[in-house]
């Protein structure tokens, strides 16, 4: 999603800079530890998974592809990045920079609604649990069907877009090119939205419409739990005083002995359960939220402003700097994304134990 516009391309017979090499050795430093630490967790899991394949569950095919979209990513996103950093400019052909711009939007996409779909299938087991049930085998793997179906459609301008092309004298490179420049700004934009905007308001609505149904399932329980409690003390003080026959001398005796205790403890153990239940529910939404709106919200922001704004306050005007726009150099934030795809995974699968 680095683009340039005619704009940037008027500039072409401009000199080209020399890049900072020290920057370069650190950009490649951290680039090859993300795509290490990304292809190991992902590995690992889905090896996990697959261990666990005759006991596989709903949540663990949408793990399963979780963990392929950030493979996606990583050897599509960071890993050419990687080579790109290191060769300072695109060395492959006008095939390969069409595909490998192709594949990085169907990662982004297939990663983030991924997670969509994981949460909504949650707010289907938890709002709709007999539905759901119903109509396990009947659907259980249509939403990631229709997760890579999308991905791979809404990622088709992307090879239009870019193509390998002169960028200065002599100088070939991956390029976007946009006619009329306010191209740009609208593709930008749509991106924010298909990925950001949208995927995080139906986390939100849906993580709330979950911890709304556990807390009234806790609300309605609560009051049984007493009422039930006072009943079996009124019980025992009505057998105490009376103690008319041996059978109530005898359930008076077992009282003692910690029966209506043990009966005590089971109820509000119950409830106790799906106090936590909530507690680690609501935990695990405001982790999953704010994580995800803290890692995307500085890569669209730097993206947004840089083509919105005419002056940028980040490198000055918009100059073509390596097929992308020089005013904005949001990867590490990119990068960040693939933790937060691992981490609502590891979540998720968490708060799946008890089902």
């Amino acid at each position: 999603m680095n683009v340039s516009g005619t704009a940037a391309r008027a500039n072409g017979s401009a000199s080209r800079g020399e890049r900072n090499e020290a920057l370069a050795r650190a950009e490649v430093a951290v680039l090859f530890a993300m795509f290490a630490c990304t292809t190991l967790g992902n590995s690992v899991l889905l090896t996990a998974l697959f261990r666990r394949r005759k006991h596989a569950s709903r949540m663990h095919v949408f793990m399963v592809h979780l963990c392929l979209a950030d493979l996606v990513v990583a050897f599509f996103q960071v890993l050419p990045q990687l080579a790109w950093d290191i060769t300072d400019v695109f060395l492959a052909s006008d095939f390969a920079c069409r595909f490998i711009k192709y594949m990085q939007i169907v990662g982004m996409f297939a990663s983030t609604y991924m997670i969509v779909g994981m949460t909504v299938d949650r707010y289907q087991a938890v709002c709709f649990p007999m539905v759901t049930f119903k109509k396990r085998m009947a659907y259980w793997n249509a939403p990631v069907c229709a997760v890579w179906v999308v991905s791979l459609l809404l990622s088709v301008p992307q090879a239009v877009i870019f193509a390998k092309g002169e960028v200065y004298p002599g100088v070939y490179d991956c390029w976007g090119t946009f006619q009329p420049m306010w191209g740009v700004k609208a593709y930008i934009t749509w991106m924010a939205m298909a990925i950001f905007v949208v995927p995080t308001a139906v986390l939100v609505w849906c993580q709330t419409k979950i911890c709304r149904v556990i807390r009234l399932n806790i609300y309605f329980k609560t009051p049984h739990v007493h009422k039930d409690t006072l009943l079996l003390r009124r019980r025992r003080k009505q057998r105490r005083r009376k103690q008319k026959r041996q059978e109530d001398e005898e359930e008076v005796a077992a009282l003692h002995r910690g029966q209506t205790h043990a009966v005590t403890m089971t109820r509000v153990s119950s409830v106790t359960g799906v106090s936590r239940a909530m507690v680690k529910t609501v935990k695990m939404t405001l982790v999953i939220v704010i994580v995800y709106v803290l890692c995307w919200s500085p890569f669209f922001v730097a993206q947004l402003w840089s083509v919105w704004d005419p002056n940028p306050p980040f490198e000055g005007k918009l100059q073509p700097t390596r097929g992308r726009l020089a005013a904005v150099q949001p990867r590490l934030f990119l990068m960040l994304k693939l933790y937060v795809s691992c981490l609502y995974a590891w979540l998720s699968s968490s708060a799946a134990v008890g089902r």
